[in-house]
């Protein structure tokens, strides 16, 4: 009955369904012209072209192959593109993706918190080893409650006084300073390893809270927020920093949880003193603010977002509620502004629950120029400081994207990127040239279109026999 069916529908109605189809196409054609990455993916080289129908091939057969199990009785996750990341990344890492995004040339990291980017592993092993290191506590860390609130301290000492008391036991006296080495030996859950366990614990995101739905970014917040700067840096100091070594102080930003710090509307004040007061010093310190990293809909949060703008930000910091403001995205486009994205830092601070609801795609096909970041790589689970987590991420879930899409966002990073000071005009027409212009910018945008290239042979040199 349904081929019969079909067969008479398809019979009644061929010029119509004809016509239908090509409106489709049309239509979908329309909005592609309207995407970031558009210019870039039609200025494709020949190899570059080939490389993108490559990966996109693989992508399909992985998709069906790595991604397609369903879930099992015994409790193991359903697997799909874009699936929460902690429950994706050991898999993820087995791809041929994978491969592929760890070896694409990635451009410049806009968006990290160096203190979140070190191998925490290897930090607390290093710490151990150095002679001289301390430890000390708030309290003597007896008991579980303990050992998971208690402030914890690290300190070197050339010569400091002999502590006999064991921090594990009830005789310790807050605040005095244990050898590291006899502490981490003597730590009553697995010696040196357990305690390297327990401190990564205590200052990483761990698995099971990044995927526990209950939590949002309030809770998550709370395991990092003692590891997070003051906000608001003096403003002084970064004038007074600047004009001592310009060649390391690129811009001003406020850090920090937006939610829980003053807002962008409350600090304007001070900020446009900032900017007067760089008038007057004869330096240049362009903002880059964070904005929008929240879920609000028109709260103080949110509408940081404004006022990053009309305070002249050149990039903003993650920008995730910017989709729901039709004029902002406007002006955003107008102004030159790109939006520094960290999809997986969004997905673990719960902000969405997988990469495939992330509203980045949202704003790419709007014609928002973006890049991709990391944020917290080392807090949030990666276990890696790179970028290859986030690239690999998008280039499974969004279907648009394709590995074309990658190229024009790590491109985005080195067009928006900071080589040398320039006034708002000048930065302006050195994105608009790009390698065409005549700065720094110009030939690292060179020397990033070379080492595309050479990445996108290799793609064809290692994949290409078999998809051809």
């Amino acid at each position: 009955m349904a081929d019969q069916r079909s067969v008479s529908v398809s019979g009644d109605i061929s010029d119509v369904l004809a016509k239908q189809l090509k409106a489709r196409n049309a239509l979908i054609a329309r909005e592609k012209e309207c995407r970031s990455d558009r210019a870039f993916k039609e200025s494709l080289s020949p190899a570059a072209q080939r490389a993108c129908e490559i990966v996109s091939k693989i992508r399909e057969e992985e998709q069906q192959t790595i991604w397609r199990n369903v879930r099992t009785d015994d409790g193991e996750p359903e697997l799909f593109p874009g699936m929460m990341f902690n429950l994706a990344k050991s898999l993820m890492e087995k791809t041929k993706l994978w491969r592929i995004a760890e070896r694409m040339p990635k451009g410049a990291l806009l968006h990290c918190h160096l203190s979140a980017t070190v191998d925490m592993a290897w930090l607390f092993e290093t710490a151990i080893n150095t002679p001289g290191m301390k430890f000390s506590a708030a309290c003597p860390l007896t008991s579980a409650k303990v050992l998971n609130k208690a402030g914890v301290s690290f300190r070197f000492y050339k010569s400091a006084p002999e502590v006999k008391e064991s921090i594990w036991e009830s005789n310790y006296v807050a605040n005095s300073w244990v050898d590291v080495q006899v502490a981490a030996d003597t730590f009553p859950e697995g010696g040196r390893k357990g305690f390297i366990k327990w401190l990564q614990d205590r200052t990483c995101i761990v698995e099971e809270e990044s995927i526990q739905h209950h939590l949002g970014v309030d809770d998550i917040w709370r395991n990092l927020v003692s590891n997070i700067t003051d906000p608001v840096i003096d403003m002084k100091c970064c004038i007074k920093a600047k004009k001592a070594y310009p060649h390391l102080i690129a811009g001003y930003d406020l850090v920090g949880q937006e939610d829980l710090g003053k807002t962008h509307l409350e600090l304007t004040p001070e900020l446009l003193w900032f900017k007067e007061e760089c008038k007057k010093e004869g330096v240049q310190i362009p903002f880059f603010f964070h904005a929008g990293e929240c879920l609000g809909d028109g709260d103080s949060t949110d509408q940081n977002l404004f006022d990053a703008i009309l305070l002249g930000t050149r990039r903003i910091g993650h920008g995730f509620s910017l989709y729901k403001h039709p004029i902002l995205i406007d002006m955003v486009k107008e102004k030159r502004i790109l939006v520094e994205a960290c999809p997986i830092s969004n997905e673990v601070l719960r902000l969405t629950m997988t990469v495939l609801a992330h509203p980045l795609p949202g704003l790419l096909s709007r014609g928002v120029a973006a890049s991709l970041s990391n944020d917290d790589p080392a807090l949030l689970g990666q276990g890696t400081s790179g970028m290859t987590h986030d690239f690999c991420s998008a280039l499974q879930a969004w279907d648009n994207v394709g590995l074309g899409g990658l190229g024009s966002l790590a491109e985005n990073s080195v067009r928006w990127a900071v080589f040398e000071d320039q006034d708002d005009e000048r930065w302006i027409s050195a994105i608009d040239a790009g390698h065409n212009g005549a700065g720094i910018k110009a030939q690292r945008l060179k020397d990033w279109a070379q080492m595309w290239e050479e990445f996108c042979q290799w793609v064809i040199n290692e994949f290409g026999d078999y998809y051809s």
